[in-house]
């Protein structure tokens, strides 16, 4: 566990520093939405995730290495725009399949035959980018200027949520793009989901993450000299699974843009939430007392808890069960440099 806390003033947040201790008393709390998401459903799980960066050993979720794909290929695409260097239709090709190599998910096939074959595998992600290069990117370009691309925030203690007497919560972030649209800015998330329904918006309100963009966008903008609105965020949906060929398109869209909005007092009750679980945290980190929700330990998101091999055992046996089935992660912090992080390593 590496857990940095010091009264002295540093410019910016370190991999791996979760709080500081002021000299006036009170904690400074670094979080962010998979942060607070993970301790909001079990205090055990973050420790396990954050502080202790565990990770099966052989972990290669499907859906997780394949919307990390998309996301890549996304955020070059949208920084060529930005940087006023587009790319055509062969050269997105071209990256997207150089993305897929680096990502080396030809292997999903091994661990997801079924999830690899429904998809398609190399040729369902070319149809996947060949598709939303033809039908989204040129509405984009008319209508979207981009102002700032992998906008991360935060590091620089720029997004202050709020205090108390005994906190203040600063929250980072890293949206995939913030654009000027109808005399608006938008925070913008590509989210990659198994397919998209009539109900896909329930899915985006309420959420942890896009109130910390919205608040995050209203900072950035004016820093960016834009005295604009920003109230809401707008999630771009891609469908791993197309079908649009059995109920029409309409009803089951490929692609779709969702624009979500907040109001000032629901930005408000998001804020008094996170400074709740700030002061909660602060209570874990200073007593080492971490809450276990063990309904969830055989049942997180309709599977079993990754560290619930852990857990089921007498904790004199969990370090041999660590040290053979887990490994740690590096450190996720938003706009971290690879050369602030060390490799992956057997724990």
């Amino acid at each position: 566990m590496n857990v940095e806390s010091s009264t002295e003033t540093k410019e910016e947040i370190k991999p791996g520093q979760f709080f500081k201790i002021r000299d006036d008393g009170k904690w400074e709390i670094y979080l962010d939405a998979t942060m607070a998401g993970t301790f909001g459903v079990c205090e055990m799980m973050y420790r396990e995730a954050f502080l202790e960066r565990l990770v099966p050993k052989g972990d290669h979720p499907f859906a997780r290495d394949l919307g990390s794909w998309w996301s890549a290929v996304m955020e070059q695409i949208y920084n060529a725009e930005f940087n006023q260097k587009r790319l055509d239709s062969k050269q997105i090709v071209d990256l997207s399949m150089k993305v897929w190599n680096e990502l080396q998910l030809d292997e999903l096939e091994k661990y997801h035959p079924r999830s690899f074959k429904e998809f398609g595998g190399r040729y369902g992600a070319l149809t996947m980018i060949a598709e939303y290069a033809t039908r989204q990117l040129p509405i984009d370009y008319q209508t979207w200027k981009i102002i700032a691309a992998e906008a991360h925030f935060g590091r620089n203690k720029e997004v202050c949520i709020g205090e108390t007497d005994k906190i203040i919560l600063y929250w980072m972030g890293q949206p995939d793009l913030f654009v000027l649209s109808n005399e608006r800015i938008f925070p913008v998330d590509h989210k990659s989901i198994a397919y998209i329904d009539a109900n896909i918006t329930k899915k985006y309100k309420p959420h942890i993450q896009i109130p910390g963009y919205i608040i995050a966008g209203q900072i950035i903008a004016k820093q960016l000299g834009y005295d604009l609105p920003v109230d809401r965020a707008i999630i771009n949906c891609v469908a791993r699974t197309d079908r649009t060929s059995k109920s029409g398109e309409s009803k089951y869209p490929r692609f779709k843009r969702i624009s979500v909005s907040y109001s000032p007092s629901e930005l408000d009750e998001w804020r008094s939430r996170r400074l709740r679980q700030a002061e909660r945290l602060r209570h874990c980190f200073e007593f080492n007392d971490w809450a276990w929700n063990e309904y969830a330990c055989s049942n997180i998101w309709n599977k079993p808890c990754q560290y619930q091999n852990i857990h089921e055992k007498p904790p004199e046996v969990r370090p041999v069960v660590i040290k053979a089935d887990y490994i740690q992660r590096d450190f996720w912090i938003p706009g971290h440099r690879k050369s602030e992080n060390g490799e992956a390593k057997e724990t």
